[in-house]
């Protein structure tokens, strides 16, 4: 829930959500002042941010659980073999995490061989799944 940044109280229009202050605030509170006020309090924001985090290096989530059956650590939210990268905060959007790695690891079970099966088609060998390894630099975001 959004609140005025004046007094705190809850807003419900969008025009005052937008603005970040409700309409009897804006009127009675000196424009200059309010400007400041609301640039304080994003810089504040911007700055509690931190400007690099450590995460799953597919979707950039912090958590990780262990598969018993796959006998893997794997991402709490996409499930992923866990593999950790940095994520640096964008410059111009500071909600924005950016990364990039190279990997030629099976996405599913980790094996980094793969063959072609009786398809022909490139198949891991220790899952049996499509080949499909990140042999490419990978540009991951992170929304925070």
């Amino acid at each position: 829930m959004t609140t005025c940044a004046v007094c705190h109280r809850p807003l419900t229009s969008p025009s005052s959500i937008a603005a970040g202050v409700g309409p009897k605030c804006a009127k009675s509170t000196n424009s200059h002042h309010l400007s400041t006020l609301l640039q304080s309090q994003k810089a504040t924001m911007q700055a509690t941010l931190p400007k690099s985090l450590v995460g799953c290096y597919h979707c950039g989530h912090e958590l990780s659980y262990y598969d018993a059956v796959t006998k893997q650590t794997r991402c709490v939210q996409c499930y992923y073999i866990w593999d950790t990268d940095e994520f640096m905060q964008d410059a111009e959007d500071p909600h924005l995490y950016r990364s990039s790695k190279t990997s030629e690891i099976c996405l599913y079970c980790g094996s980094d061989d793969h063959g072609e099966g009786d398809d022909e088609v490139d198949r891991c060998s220790g899952c049996g799944k499509p080949w499909f390894p990140n042999q490419e630099e990978t540009h991951y975001e992170v929304r925070r």
